[in-house]
Formats: C-alpha cells, sequence, structure tokens
C-alpha cells in the first residue's frame, strides 16, 4: 500500500510527512535534487570538494604554520645576517686593535713635537673604527627587516593562491548545484583560517 498522501495545500500527491518524505526534503533543501542518484553523485563530489578542502588546509600550514617552510627560509636568512654581522664586527675590532697598537707604538718613538700630530690621528681613527660599527649594526637592522618583510609577502602570496583554490572548488560546486557549499567539516576549517589572515 502506497505511503503517498494528498496533500491539500499544494494540490499534489506526496510522501511529504513521512520519513522517506524528509529525506526527499533534505536531498532537495542540499543538493538541490529529489533524485537518489542524482544526490547520490552530488553528495560524493561534495565529499571530493571537503578532501580537497583539507588538502589545501595541509598545504597552507605547512607553508605558514609555526616551523613551516616560510619560517625555515626566514631562519636561514636570519642566520646568514647575524653570521655576516658578527664578521664584520669581528673584522673592525681586529682593525682597531692593530690600529691602536700602531698608534702606541709610534708614540712611543716619537718625540713630544708629534705627540700632537700622533693623538689627533688616533681620535680620528678611533672615530672612524666607531662609524663602522654604527653602519654594521645599522645593516643589520635593515636586513633583519627585509627578511621579515619578505616572509610577510610570502606568507601572503600563499594565502591567495589558496584563497584562490578554495573558490574555484566552491565555483565548481556552484555551477553544480546552484548552491552555496554548506559551511562545515574541513571547508569551514580552511575558510577560518584564510579569515584569520584578513583579505576576501
Amino acid at each position: 500500500m502506497s505511503s503517498a498522501k494528498w496533500h491539500p495545500n499544494t494540490g499534489q500527491w506526496g510522501i511529504f510527512g513521512t520519513a522517506a518524505g524528509s529525506e526527499a526534503r533534505e536531498r532537495r533543501d542540499r543538493y538541490g535534487t529529489h533524485d537518489n542518484r542524482a544526490g547520490s553523485d552530488i553528495r560524493n563530489m561534495e565529499d571530493q570538494i571537503q578532501d580537497s578542502m583539507g588538502g589545501l588546509q595541509d598545504q597552507l600550514d605547512s607553508y605558514t604554520g609555526s616551523g613551516g617552510f616560510i619560517d625555515r627560509q626566514k631562519s636561514i636568512r636570519d642566520t646568514k645576517i647575524k653570521q655576516t654581522y658578527d664578521t664584520g664586527m669581528r673584522s673592525i675590532g681586529a682593525n682597531q686593535s692593530s690600529f691602536v697598537d700602531s698608534i702606541a707604538s709610534q708614540r712611543g718613538k716619537s718625540d713630544l713635537a708629534y705627540s700632537g700630530s700622533t693623538t689627533r690621528r688616533e681620535k680620528l681613527g678611533l672615530n672612524e673604527y666607531n662609524d663602522q660599527r654604527k653602519d654594521t649594526s645599522t645593516n643589520l637592522q635593515l636586513n633583519m627587516e627585509e627578511s621579515r618583510l619578505s616572509a610577510e609577502k610570502e606568507e601572503l602570496d600563499v594565502v591567495s593562491n589558496i584563497r584562490d583554490k578554495m573558490n574555484n572548488l566552491l565555483s565548481t560546486w556552484y555551477q553544480t548545484t546552484e548552491k552555496g557549499l554548506v559551511e562545515e567539516g574541513q571547508f569551514k576549517a580552511l575558510k577560518e583560517e584564510l579569515d584569520n589572515y584578513g583579505g576576501t
């Protein structure tokens, strides 16, 4: 015996109101179809898209997460910058030490008539080494800032690329179902993470 009932409000026979009817409504609301086979195909597509969203999140985390690719690249750059700074400072220190020894030697050999000239040369030389230290420190700060900005740009580029791929998946879903993808599961997690970076 059929479970279909006459609905005077719609003027149609149907199974709405039964458990099967509830499933049909859910299929219609979520996938835009009452057909079981079509609904199954769309459900499979939704699963695939959700899996792809998960893959995008893994990719995002591998680049932008703590200890990810961008962090490691920045760490390498920063280490090289600091090594250059340390080498420069040691070189300045060694040159200054040699200079001071040279001045002391000259002062010991010179008579009083040349002591004023030696003192002026010493003062000028020490000022020059101090200036070299300041320049080296300034270069350190500039290079570290450049490294930081480079990491930020790399992060923004990755986020933009992932967002484009996510939007392409959403566009494919919409073209098939004429509905927006329900914001849940891996899609929701990815969207929330991307939203933390701003943009649209």
